[in-house]
């Protein structure tokens, strides 16, 4: 049997054998990605950190919201008993005698309570109540009753907290977005990292496994060779002993195969229990047109530092507040009324309003608000020069990822013509050892050389691989927002 026949039946016994042990997943890029999305542990966590985020920030902002509050009370019911004289004609005299009152009571009332832009805080409520009584065991009477106030109240120098609490909220809900699109992003270069590392295992164990029919066809041919007296035995004893450590390292290999699968079937979320189906293309691609266009302005970094520099310069303006000085202003207007029915409360209404202005100073405040205010002008300083250093930061981030991705290509290259050399090397030294022009020494090394070669390639393809679908993201998530 040539050594030809002997590649084709081992590579048949490697799918066969990698078919048994592992599950029914079809290792093609698009469907791993889709399963990532459905059952991966590290992506459920970052979807529900994001909407606990979104929760938290929806609470926020709705302190600017309009506050409606409404009240109803249950049927109040109440006797009572009270001495009473009563005036007797017949002698002039006067008697005593209880009397029983009965009173029952219902009412209702809504609150709206509205926080106006620059600082206003308007307060509208409404009050509505019916009696039914009896006194002295009089037949029952009804009363109605209604009561409408409308306030304004303003702190003129409190720093109007709400409307900056407001947009505050919304930045970090900018920010959370940004963070969001950034554990994307890296949850995709993450599982791609993986993907490409079983893919690289496989094929290192597929390697290591050919070049263990390689060992084994140089042992023979060794073998035939000692036999026939064409080689010493050292030459023999050399090639048995790389034969072993060959063999050797196609077990270990398989090892780490099997490991670097559970891990990535792991981190899918995925059980190993059923065959996988191989994809013959292996590696995705990504779309090298598009490597080099890439608009910095619209990166999530970039929109996180901008929301954070915003956020800081509000808080920083907070701080000032409240002053030394206070003015309170306050406007109000009520409208009373009572009837035998809610139609006549409602049409004799006595309305009523005024306003006050109150001023308040603190005289002793142990120079607070000159630090306060300190606090602010270098708290707005910081947040600057942490601005300018993310900015820097994320251009620098650019910068590696395009050095990345240029060092890996040329190591691709280099490892390209370096397999293509250490295939011809191999092809010759065989030819050499067969017509007895070298030793045994010479062709294990120009094979070892062979592998080593396909494995530096393969490890140098990975990284330009990962390094392209980096830029790539980057470049979808700054096209996306800086067309807005």
């Amino acid at each position: 049997m040539n050594k030809t026949k002997r590649i084709l039946i081992f590579s048949v016994v490697v799918v066969l054998f990698i078919s048994q042990k592992s599950i029914a997943l079809v290792m093609k890029w698009e469907e791993i990605r889709t399963l990532a999305y459905q059952r991966s542990p590290e992506y459920q966590q970052i979807i529900q950190s994001y909407r606990l985020s979104s929760i938290q920030n929806k609470l926020a902002r709705r302190v600017y919201l309009p506050s409606i509050r409404a009240n109803l009370s249950v049927p109040k019911k109440m006797e009572s008993f009270r001495e009473e004289l009563f005036f007797n004609p017949s002698d002039s005299t006067y008697l005593r005698k209880w009397v029983k009152d009965r009173d029952e009571r219902v009412s209702m009332n809504a609150t709206i309570s509205q926080e106006l832009p620059y600082g206003p805080k308007l307060l509208v409520t409404a009050y509505e109540w019916k009696r039914k009584y009896s006194i002295g065991g009089n037949p029952y009477e009804n009363e109605y009753g209604t009561s409408y106030t409308t306030e304004l109240r303003w702190n003129l120098f409190n720093g109007n907290s709400i409307p900056r609490e407001f947009r505050i909220a919304g930045y970090q809900q900018k920010e959370d977005q940004a963070n969001y699109e950034i554990q994307i992003r890296n949850f995709e270069l993450k599982l791609l990292n993986e993907y490409i590392r079983l893919i690289q295992a496989k094929k290192q164990f597929e390697i290591t496994v050919l070049d263990g029919v390689l060992a084994d066809s140089l042992l023979q041919l060794a073998t035939r060779k000692y036999k026939a007296g064409l080689i010493p035995q050292t030459d023999l004893l050399q090639v048995e002993l790389s034969y072993l450590e060959r063999k050797q390292a196609v077990k270990t290999i398989r090892n780490e195969f099997e490991q670097q699968l559970e891990n990535f079937l792991n981190f899918l979320g995925v059980q190993r229990n059923e065959p996988v189906e191989w994809d013959s293309t292996y590696f995705p691609m990504f779309d090298t047109t598009l490597v080099d266009t890439l608009t910095i302005e619209g990166l999530p970094e970039i929109r996180i530092a901008n929301s954070k520099f915003s956020k800081a310069k509000m808080q920083a303006v907070q701080k000032r507040f409240p002053l030394p000085i206070q003015v309170e202003g306050r406007l109000f207007q009520n409208w009373d009324g009572r009837g035998t029915n809610r139609t006549l409360a409602n049409e004799h209404l006595a309305a009523s309003k005024g306003g006050s202005i109150e001023l308040s100073m603190t005289l002793f405040d142990r120079n607070e608000f000159f630090l306060r205010w300190e606090e602010s002008q270098i708290s707005l300083r910081e947040a600057e020069r942490t601005y300018r250093k993310s900015l820097l930061e994320t251009e620098q981030m650019i910068k590696d990822a395009y050095r990345k991705f240029s060092n890996a290509k040329e190591r691709v290259e280099t490892a390209e013509k370096q397999m293509q050399l250490s295939k011809l090397r191999t092809t010759i030294s065989e030819k050499r050892f067969a017509s007895g022009t070298i030793s045994s020494r010479e062709l294990v090394e120009a094979q070892q050389d062979q592998m080593r070669a396909e494995l530096q390639w393969l490890n140098a393809y990975g990284e330009w691989l990962l390094a392209g679908w980096t830029i790539q993201w980057l470049r979808v998530q700054s096209g996306r927002h800086s067309a807005n």
